[in-house]
């Protein structure tokens, strides 16, 4: 352990810390919620969270984490059913929202030509199928307006170009850790 430490950078050390400081914020304001519902929110940002760091180092997004995201939403209308608090037309919202968040991405890929990777729009869909659409709207909304922002620095500092790939997976991660922190839910 020790020597992996060593191999860290200031900055690498920094930025963990802001990421622990923000996961805990993110536990502590979805703390009131139901078990279930701080279980679905909470795990979804965990996952989100791993896929903003894998796609900022490689600019995909594995499908395990769309999917495992999916899973997790089916698993919770399981057991809420099984104990008799909800109804599975609760899921069959969910996964309309989900599915129209597909279809809106899919489309804005298609205007784009190909402006949005294929990983993003699973994680997005998949966040918006466990979270429902009024949250992954929010959350696809903050990562543009952040995505935008970000983007505008760089120009105004002439770095990069125009056609240069920015994994979008840390802004998602953003926009709705954003969102779990302001509550907007």
């Amino acid at each position: 352990m020790g020597n992996f430490l060593k191999k860290l950078s200031l900055k690498q050390i920094l930025i963990c810390l802001f990421w622990v400081c923000v996961s805990a914020l993110v536990a502590f304001r979805l703390i009131g919620q139901p078990a279930d519902s701080f279980i679905a929110a909470f795990s979804a940002y965990l996952v989100v969270l791993a896929a903003a760091v894998i796609d900022f180092k490689t600019h995909k997004i594995p499908n395990i984490l769309p999917l495992a995201l999916c899973i997790l939403r089916i698993l919770i209308s399981v057991i809420l059913s099984l104990l008799g608090r909800t109804e599975w037309s609760e899921l069959v919202g969910y996964l309309i929202g989900g599915i129209i968040m597909l279809l809106i991405l899919l489309l804005a890929g298609k205007i784009a030509k190909g402006g949005i990777g294929g990983g993003d729009v699973k994680l997005l869909s998949a966040l918006t199928f466990v979270c429902g659409l009024y949250i992954g709207t929010y959350t696809l909304l903050l990562a543009l307006l952040l995505t935008l922002v970000w983007f505008g620095v760089r120009r105004l500092r002439n770095i990069g170009t125009p056609k240069d790939r920015i994994p979008f997976g840390p802004f998602i991660c953003i926009g709705y850790a954003s969102v779990c922190i302001l509550h907007l839910f």
